[in-house]
């Protein structure tokens, strides 16, 4: 009779250090798995910084240029030709700026992922441990 219960806690202990190496090893995947959307969320984050950062400074020498464009003709209402295209220049690159921002924002937002597979996987982990808890009940 004791070495059957020997044999029944040795199976138990066997199986408990089974899973809590199993739980381990799970975990470690998990946390991988966090840091590598992490990292490649803070790239794309970083992108969209530097385009951001970029647009700014065409949008401040796009400002400059009209403002340019802006004191020539109050300076000189006749003739217009040099206003022209000094305000042309500063609409195009203002333009042209919103339009990188606007191109950098939907690839930031396409390629973000925000930790969607951690918290998927996750949640597939929590209805494994509900339905073997479930289980395990139903079993006694």
């Amino acid at each position: 009779m004791a070495e059957s219960a020997r044999s029944v806690f040795a199976n138990l202990r066997d199986e408990f250090r089974g899973l809590s190496s199993e739980l381990k090893e799970s975990l470690d995947l998990r946390r991988r798995l966090a840091m590598l959307e992490l990292e490649s969320d803070l790239k794309q984050g970083v992108f969209l910084a530097i385009l951001v950062a970029t647009a700014l400074v065409v949008v401040l020498v796009g400002f400059s240029v009209l403002a340019v464009a802006g004191g020539l003709w109050l300076d000189a209402v006749y003739p217009i030709d040099p206003v022209s295209w000094l305000g042309v220049l500063g609409v195009a690159m203002i333009t042209l700026a919103a339009v990188v921002v606007w191109g950098g924002w939907k690839r930031f937002l396409r390629k973000f992922t925000g930790l969607e597979q951690t918290l998927e996987e996750l949640r597939e982990d929590m209805s494994w441990l509900e339905e073997w808890i479930g289980s395990e009940e139903k079993e006694k």
